[in-house]
């Protein structure tokens, strides 16, 4: 008997997914937070939520502060380790089934919608997008699982209007150094970062 609940408990349970828990983009560019979910609910009855929340610290130029790096040290991720009440949290977009998705207040005027089952489409990616993005999913009878995951993306400017300074070489993370060419100013190589090819040398 026991056997038999926990089979059917389990076939009751929900599973979110996300292909990268970080990305990069630059200003004006399009960007695909890929997402996907399995569940026993029908298709048409599951809700899709993407919900947007500000850096707590910001993980490039919070970077080598003493705060940031003294949450590092506790094993804390000081980029996303704060309640909701100190960030700004809004909804993106929403779709129930395969229905048009309807964007969030904040959002009407932009070019961002849901493809396949639960990506989020960001096109013309504007300053205030760096953040962390919720991919959440309500199906009806899931009595267990995982109903959301995270995704951090990162907004860097273009080289011409790079924010950094000279020295942003010693002013990033080092997880950021290798998609980086320092020649008096940074230039960020996206389209390497965000595919199997090295940067250019």
């Amino acid at each position: 008997v026991d056997m038999m609940l926990l089979s059917w408990h389990s076939c009751l349970s929900l599973l979110v997914v996300v292909q990268d828990i970080e990305r990069y983009t630059t200003l004006f560019a399009s960007v695909i937070l890929k997402c996907d979910y399995s569940t026993s609910a029908q298709l048409q009855d599951v809700v899709v939520t993407w919900r947007f929340k500000s850096f707590c610290k910001d993980p490039i130029f919070d970077y080598y502060s003493a705060s940031y790096q003294a949450g590092l040290a506790l094993g804390q991720d000081p980029s996303n380790d704060c309640n909701d009440n100190q960030r700004t949290v809004r909804i993106v977009i929403q779709r129930r089934g395969q229905s048009e998705p309807v964007l969030g207040i904040e959002y009407r005027q932009r070019k961002i919608t849901i493809q396949n089952r639960a990506d989020l489409v960001i096109n013309e990616v504007m300053w205030w997008d760096h953040g962390v993005y919720y991919c959440a999913v309500e199906s009806p009878g899931d009595t267990a699982g995982d109903p959301d995951k995270e995704v951090k993306l990162v907004v860097l400017r273009k080289c011409q209007h790079s924010v950094f300074p000279p020295t942003c070489k010693s002013h990033l993370p080092f997880s950021f150094l290798s998609h980086l060419k320092v020649s008096g100013r940074c230039c960020v190589y996206l389209q390497q970062l965000n595919s199997s090819s090295p940067p250019p040398p």
